[in-house]
């Protein structure tokens, strides 16, 4: 995936710098950054043109600004400052918030090129995909599967997506915005995307990246499988992660066609009463409709026990990435990479 060319010019320097280093952690892959010690050297620089120019602390210039120098401008004003004058190619963003957020507005000012999605729905194998899934106790999905991504997100680029209707996601990350899973799913259907329309529909949650989760559930069981596909490759085309944690959830047409594309598969049992009946007519099913392979990638999980209670999402994850989940987890993925080692 080729890098956008980013420059950065800020009068506050201190402001500057901490803006820099945060995104050079996190949106490294995404942009080649060039930063300005001041404006002079930026309206001199006329040898290149960037994808994009984020500007912070110079208002009188922004009329002097023009397409011989970037594709477009971001100006990040503080609430105190006069109010500046709407421009063409100006968008015009808060300067206190989160970044993540003022890079959500960097990508929708940067126009790319609307691409076709791959009509086979050919997921790169340069990119695994990994499940959660349970049919008892549905609520212990989240922790795991957030956990994971998690302990993951420690040493890759991850990726988490909620096919879980009502996971409680939404409990943790706050009110979603309006884009997010839904927004993915009509530009899988529609067979086209642009990065920039991908990027508002992802968040970040303690190191994670994650799609903020569907709003209408309805819509999940509606969509059929050839529709995810399409997305996993849209996603893994565009964003270069190198895992991506699939929550599954609600039963669609192409549900096990779906699943077998990941590489493991953790299935949260509960092998008790009524429980195991369900699971076995779960591998059964698998087996009658030809996934004999599926069946031997997926692990059977005890559902972790939490002596300690849950009560603030304030620091959820973490409760959760250091209590029993986030240990059960790590011996998970220790046995995960001791069978590949040994295949």
């Amino acid at each position: 995936m080729a890098k956008l060319k980013l420059a950065l010019c800020m009068e506050d320097r201190e402001y500057q710098n901490r803006f820099t280093n945060c995104i050079l952690n996190h949106y490294q892959n995404q942009f080649e950054l060039h930063v300005f010690t001041d404006i002079e050297e930026y309206m001199e620089n006329r040898e290149q043109v960037f994808h994009g120019m984020i500007l912070s602390g110079y208002s009188d210039y922004l009329q002097k600004l023009d397409k011989s120098m970037a594709e477009s401008f971001v100006y990040l004003y503080d609430p105190e400052e006069e109010p500046a004058q709407e421009l063409e190619m100006v968008f015009f963003v808060e300067k206190y918030q989160e970044v993540n957020r003022i890079m959500e507005a960097v990508l929708k000012g940067i126009g790319d090129e609307i691409q076709q999605v791959r009509t086979e729905g050919i997921i790169r194998a340069n990119t695994r995909y990994i499940g959660v899934y349970s049919l008892c106790r549905k609520e212990f999905q989240l922790p795991v599967a957030v956990t994971l991504a998690s302990i993951l997100s420690e040493r890759e680029k991850v990726l988490f997506i909620d096919l879980q209707g009502n996971s409680g996601l939404s409990q943790l990350i706050g009110k979603p915005p309006e884009q997010g899973l839904e927004e993915l799913l009509v530009m899988a259907e529609s067979g086209k995307y642009s990065r920039n329309r991908i990027m508002t529909c992802i968040g970040k949650l303690d190191h994670i990246d994650y799609v903020y989760p569907s709003k209408n559930t309805e819509r999940l069981s509606e969509t059929v499988a050839g529709t995810y596909l399409k997305l996993l490759d849209m996603i893994s085309q565009e964003l270069d992660y190198s895992a991506v944690i699939l929550n599954f959830g609600i039963r669609f047409v192409g549900f096990f066609e779906l699943m077998n594309r990941c590489k493991q598969v953790y299935f949260l049992s509960k092998e008790d009463g009524v429980g195991r009946w369900r699971e076995y007519e779960f591998f059964e099913e698998m087996k009658q409709r030809g996934y004999d392979i599926l069946a031997q990638r997926v692990h059977r999980a005890a559902i972790p026990l939490q002596q300690i209670s849950v009560e603030s999402c304030e620091r959820t994850v973490e409760q959760w990435k250091w209590n029993e989940v986030g240990e059960y987890v790590r011996k998970l993925i220790v046995q995960e990479e001791t069978i590949a080692c040994n295949l």
